[in-house]
């Protein structure tokens, strides 16, 4: 139970940012998905570019849905939590994977 093991990393990344905010491993519960998204990622062998590149793909979507002002903005900011070594314990891996 709650052991999303089967679920590709991808499918992960929602459920690491608040729900209507589109923040970054803020709650204690969008933080332990956010290790779990990253073991995931780590499992697969992710590259540090796609990585990058569907972190941000999935919040310019969703920020648009849910209409969040100065997306661009909010993007970079949460990037900096995302790219941050050891914020999410597993990241620096993914960071060393080109």
């Amino acid at each position: 139970m709650g052991k999303e093991t089967n679920m590709s990393w991808k499918e992960m990344i929602p459920g690491c940012f608040g729900k209507r905010d589109l923040v970054y491993a803020n709650s204690s519960f969008d933080k332990k998905r956010a290790i779990e998204m990253v073991a995931a990622a780590n499992k697969e062998n992710v590259t540090k570019t796609e990585f990058i590149t569907s972190m941000r793909d999935y919040m310019l979507k969703r920020g648009t849905e849910l209409g969040i002002n100065n997306l661009s903005a909010h993007i970079e900011k949460q990037m900096k939590y995302i790219l941050r070594r050891n914020f999410v314990k597993g990241t620096s891996k993914i960071l060393d994977r080109e």
